[in-house]
């Protein structure tokens, strides 16, 4: 998964992700319930001393550029992926939290080529549980195991 952030009110947050097989996966897809997994999406941001915002079982929507014939599932295509929004309500985060402010902790620091240079001061973890991710997950022999899908804000090293 990957991710981008916007505050679009003083009272919530919109978390775009985007969705797409990891290696193994081949021309397989993946179906996923919507809402996304059975118990929804859990969002957790945490800053230097502990965790400044967080829900769990929200709802996923597809993007406006999906299909909207998309019925009951979310379908990850092989060659293109979905693009899908979660938002944190204005009640996730914790008292004296101002989402406008916290905003600006989920951007990496960049310098003047505009080329990202560490990582964001906070990190946002976003994690769904799905019996397909499971199941795609036996189809190419991978190891890791369960049906958890979890993100967060870190770029790789």
């Amino acid at each position: 998964m990957s991710r981008g952030v916007a505050t679009t009110a003083r009272t919530e947050g919109t978390i775009g992700l985007g969705l797409g097989p990891g290696p193994g996966a081949g021309d397989r897809a993946l179906d996923l319930s919507a809402p996304l997994g059975p118990q929804g999406v859990a969002v957790e941001i945490e800053g230097p001393d502990g965790l400044v915002a967080g829900a769990h079982g929200l709802p996923l929507t597809p993007d406006e550029d999906a299909p909207s014939d998309a019925g009951a599932t979310v379908h990850v295509a092989p060659e293109n992926g979905a693009s899908v929004q979660v938002t944190l309500p204005a009640e996730a985060l914790c008292p004296g939290v101002d989402g406008f402010a916290l905003q600006q902790f989920l951007v990496a620091p960049t310098d003047s080529h505009n080329t990202i240079t560490g990582q964001p001061p906070y990190r946002l973890t976003v994690s769904t549980s799905d019996p397909a991710i499971g199941a795609l997950r036996r189809q190419v022999g991978s190891t890791v195991p369960g049906d958890v899908l979890a993100t967060d804000d870190r770029a790789p090293r």
